[in-house]
Protein backbone atom coordinates (compact mmCIF):
# COMPACT_ATOMS: atom_id res chain seq x y z
CA UNK A 1 0.00 0.00 0.00
CA UNK A 2 1.29 3.30 -1.39
CA UNK A 3 0.99 6.04 1.13
CA UNK A 4 0.88 9.62 -0.95
CA UNK A 5 1.63 12.77 1.05
CA UNK A 6 -0.41 15.89 0.46
CA UNK A 7 0.81 18.29 -1.50
CA UNK A 8 1.78 22.16 0.28
CA UNK A 9 0.52 25.18 -1.34
CA UNK A 10 3.67 26.68 -1.01
CA UNK A 11 7.15 25.72 -1.53
CA UNK A 12 9.68 26.66 1.15
CA UNK A 13 12.16 29.59 0.06
CA UNK A 14 15.51 29.69 -0.11
CA UNK A 15 16.23 31.45 3.32
CA UNK A 16 14.36 28.34 4.80
CA UNK A 17 15.77 25.25 2.70
CA UNK A 18 19.39 26.86 3.49
CA UNK A 19 18.46 26.36 7.60
CA UNK A 20 17.51 22.68 6.64
CA UNK A 21 21.02 22.44 4.85
CA UNK A 22 22.82 23.35 7.92
CA UNK A 23 22.00 19.99 8.93
CA UNK A 24 22.83 17.44 5.71
CA UNK A 25 24.38 15.03 7.11
CA UNK A 26 27.48 15.33 4.66
CA UNK A 27 27.82 18.90 6.49
CA UNK A 28 27.69 17.50 9.75
CA UNK A 29 30.00 15.04 9.37
CA UNK A 30 32.39 17.47 7.79
CA UNK A 31 31.98 19.85 10.67
CA UNK A 32 33.02 17.07 13.69
CA UNK A 33 35.86 16.45 11.08
CA UNK A 34 37.05 19.94 11.46
CA UNK A 35 36.22 20.51 14.91
CA UNK A 36 38.62 17.31 15.54
CA UNK A 37 41.24 18.72 13.46
CA UNK A 38 40.96 22.03 15.34
CA UNK A 39 41.54 20.23 19.03
CA UNK A 40 44.37 18.34 17.10
CA UNK A 41 46.28 21.56 15.96
CA UNK A 42 45.44 23.15 19.82
CA UNK A 43 47.43 19.94 21.21
CA UNK A 44 50.32 20.58 18.17
CA UNK A 45 50.39 24.53 19.23
CA UNK A 46 50.53 23.77 23.27
CA UNK A 47 53.90 21.18 22.75
CA UNK A 48 55.37 24.81 21.70
CA UNK A 49 56.12 24.73 25.55
CA UNK A 50 57.13 21.52 27.20
CA UNK A 51 56.86 21.24 30.45
CA UNK A 52 60.93 20.80 31.36
CA UNK A 53 62.36 20.76 34.86
CA UNK A 54 65.25 22.89 35.06
CA UNK A 55 67.65 23.43 37.85
CA UNK A 56 66.77 26.59 38.60
CA UNK A 57 64.26 28.84 38.02
CA UNK A 58 63.20 30.19 34.61
CA UNK A 59 60.86 32.80 32.51
CA UNK A 60 59.26 33.23 29.14
CA UNK A 61 60.04 35.52 27.03
CA UNK A 62 57.37 37.57 24.98
CA UNK A 63 56.37 35.52 21.96
CA UNK A 64 57.39 32.55 23.48
CA UNK A 65 60.32 31.58 21.47
CA UNK A 66 62.85 31.26 24.17
CA UNK A 67 63.05 30.27 27.96
CA UNK A 68 65.54 32.98 29.85
CA UNK A 69 67.58 31.34 32.81
CA UNK A 70 68.53 33.36 35.49
CA UNK A 71 72.41 33.30 34.44
CA UNK A 72 71.12 35.19 31.10
CA UNK A 73 71.72 32.16 28.95
CA UNK A 74 69.21 31.80 26.42
CA UNK A 75 67.75 28.23 25.83
CA UNK A 76 66.36 27.56 22.39
CA UNK A 77 62.52 26.20 22.58
CA UNK A 78 64.04 22.75 20.59
CA UNK A 79 62.33 23.65 16.74
CA UNK A 80 59.00 24.96 18.59
CA UNK A 81 57.12 22.14 17.30
CA UNK A 82 56.50 24.15 13.84
CA UNK A 83 56.13 21.10 11.94
CA UNK A 84 53.78 19.11 13.72
CA UNK A 85 51.68 22.58 13.94
CA UNK A 86 51.99 23.11 10.04
CA UNK A 87 50.95 19.34 9.23
CA UNK A 88 47.86 20.24 11.75
CA UNK A 89 47.15 23.59 10.35
CA UNK A 90 46.94 21.59 6.73
CA UNK A 91 44.32 19.03 7.47
CA UNK A 92 42.43 21.62 9.45
CA UNK A 93 42.77 23.94 5.97
CA UNK A 94 41.97 21.16 4.10
CA UNK A 95 38.83 20.10 6.19
CA UNK A 96 37.68 23.68 5.67
CA UNK A 97 38.04 24.00 2.05
CA UNK A 98 36.29 20.59 1.41
CA UNK A 99 33.50 22.01 3.84
CA UNK A 100 33.36 24.87 1.78
CA UNK A 101 32.96 23.19 -1.62
CA UNK A 102 30.41 20.63 -0.48
CA UNK A 103 27.97 23.27 0.90
CA UNK A 104 28.59 25.08 -2.73
CA UNK A 105 27.50 22.01 -4.34
CA UNK A 106 24.79 21.32 -2.07
CA UNK A 107 23.43 24.98 -2.59
CA UNK A 108 23.83 24.62 -6.25
CA UNK A 109 21.42 21.66 -6.26
CA UNK A 110 19.13 22.72 -3.95
CA UNK A 111 18.19 25.49 -5.85
CA UNK A 112 18.04 23.28 -9.25
CA UNK A 113 15.62 21.00 -7.41
CA UNK A 114 13.60 23.83 -6.27
CA UNK A 115 13.36 25.94 -9.65
CA UNK A 116 12.66 22.19 -11.22
CA UNK A 117 9.67 21.89 -8.35
CA UNK A 118 8.39 25.53 -8.92
CA UNK A 119 7.91 24.57 -12.65
CA UNK A 120 6.47 21.68 -11.85
CA UNK A 121 3.90 22.39 -9.82
CA UNK A 122 2.96 25.13 -11.70
CA UNK A 123 2.49 22.63 -14.51
CA UNK A 124 0.43 20.69 -12.57
CA UNK A 125 -2.27 23.20 -11.34
CA UNK A 126 -1.99 24.46 -15.03
CA UNK A 127 -3.44 20.89 -16.00
CA UNK A 128 -5.60 20.89 -13.02
CA UNK A 129 -7.54 23.81 -13.66
CA UNK A 130 -7.93 22.94 -17.40
CA UNK A 131 -9.43 19.30 -16.28
CA UNK A 132 -11.77 20.67 -14.02
CA UNK A 133 -12.61 23.28 -16.71
CA UNK A 134 -13.06 20.39 -19.49
CA UNK A 135 -14.74 17.88 -16.85
CA UNK A 136 -17.42 21.01 -15.97
CA UNK A 137 -17.89 20.78 -19.95
CA UNK A 138 -18.71 17.09 -20.80
CA UNK A 139 -21.08 16.81 -17.36
CA UNK A 140 -23.33 19.93 -19.22
CA UNK A 141 -22.86 18.80 -22.78
CA UNK A 142 -23.94 15.15 -20.80
CA UNK A 143 -27.23 16.73 -19.54
CA UNK A 144 -28.39 18.39 -22.41
CA UNK A 145 -27.55 14.75 -24.18
CA UNK A 146 -29.40 12.61 -21.96
CA UNK A 147 -32.09 15.27 -21.59
CA UNK A 148 -32.73 15.15 -25.63
CA UNK A 149 -32.48 11.22 -25.66
CA UNK A 150 -29.28 11.23 -27.67
CA UNK A 151 -26.45 9.65 -25.17
CA UNK A 152 -25.92 6.66 -26.94
CA UNK A 153 -23.22 4.39 -26.34
CA UNK A 154 -20.74 5.46 -28.82
CA UNK A 155 -20.81 9.08 -26.91
CA UNK A 156 -20.77 7.29 -23.56
CA UNK A 157 -17.38 5.71 -24.43
CA UNK A 158 -16.51 8.95 -25.89
CA UNK A 159 -16.84 10.63 -22.86
CA UNK A 160 -15.22 8.01 -20.72
CA UNK A 161 -12.49 8.10 -22.85
CA UNK A 162 -11.77 12.07 -22.44
CA UNK A 163 -12.15 11.98 -18.37
CA UNK A 164 -9.54 8.99 -18.05
CA UNK A 165 -7.24 10.63 -20.30
CA UNK A 166 -7.38 13.92 -19.09
CA UNK A 167 -7.40 12.59 -15.42
CA UNK A 168 -4.13 10.31 -16.29
CA UNK A 169 -2.33 13.76 -17.08
CA UNK A 170 -3.51 15.17 -13.72
CA UNK A 171 -2.31 12.17 -12.08
CA UNK A 172 1.01 12.24 -14.25
CA UNK A 173 1.90 15.78 -13.26
CA UNK A 174 0.56 14.95 -9.44
CA UNK A 175 3.61 12.38 -9.80
CA UNK A 176 6.38 14.55 -11.34
CA UNK A 177 5.67 17.11 -8.22
CA UNK A 178 6.07 14.54 -5.74
CA UNK A 179 9.31 13.32 -8.04
CA UNK A 180 10.61 16.88 -7.55
CA UNK A 181 9.77 17.15 -4.05
CA UNK A 182 12.02 13.97 -3.79
CA UNK A 183 14.72 15.40 -5.21
CA UNK A 184 14.37 18.45 -3.02
CA UNK A 185 14.62 16.05 -0.18
CA UNK A 186 17.61 14.31 -1.12
CA UNK A 187 19.21 17.41 -2.16
CA UNK A 188 18.33 19.13 1.56
CA UNK A 189 19.22 15.68 2.96
CA UNK A 190 16.49 16.10 5.57
CA UNK A 191 12.42 15.41 5.05
CA UNK A 192 9.90 18.16 3.87
CA UNK A 193 7.34 16.57 3.39
CA UNK A 194 4.84 14.51 5.90
CA UNK A 195 2.87 11.48 5.39
CA UNK A 196 -1.03 11.45 6.72
CA UNK A 197 -0.50 10.75 10.38
CA UNK A 198 2.99 11.07 10.52
CA UNK A 199 4.10 13.27 13.34
CA UNK A 200 6.54 15.93 13.09
CA UNK A 201 10.46 15.47 12.98
CA UNK A 202 12.81 17.86 13.73
CA UNK A 203 14.35 18.21 11.11
CA UNK A 204 11.01 18.47 8.85
CA UNK A 205 10.05 22.16 7.58
CA UNK A 206 6.85 23.17 8.56
CA UNK A 207 5.18 23.92 5.13
CA UNK A 208 1.90 25.41 4.34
Amino acid sequence: LRVIPELPEEIPPVAVLISVLQQHPDLVALREDYHVSERALRREVRKQYPDLAFGGSYEREEGGKRLALPLGIELPLFDSNQQGIAEAATVRTAIREKYILRVQGLQRTVDLARSTLVLQQSRYRLIGSKVAEMVATIRSSVEVLVAAGRMGGRQRAEVFRRVFEAQAAELDAREAVLQSWSKLEQACGAPLLQLPGQPATPSSVEIK
